[in-house]
């Protein structure tokens, strides 16, 4: 299985394989210091959502992955930046 990511300025479409249609499609979003992305499957359904917040130290940011489905909140932290 191969997952492919492309993206469109701020809009990002996920294929499963070489389907040529995405099994999911969303964008990145921004308020005041706060990103945010969603990802929504063919039917309109939330299927993932990953959000941040603005850090001047970019090491200390800290990225919250959530998967409606599974129940599931985890949180990501950049271990090194390059």
């Amino acid at each position: 299985m191969r997952l492919n990511i492309t993206q469109s300025r701020r809009n990002y479409f996920v294929y499963l394989n070489d389907n040529p249609t995405p099994i999911l499609s969303g964008a990145w979003g921004a308020k005041w210091f706060k990103r945010n992305c969603k990802l929504f499957d063919q039917n309109e359904n939330l299927r993932l959502e990953i959000t941040s917040s603005f850090r001047i130290d970019f090491w200390n940011m800290k990225y919250t992955i959530i998967i409606p489905t599974l129940e599931l909140n985890s949180f990501l932290k950049p271990i090194k930046i390059f």
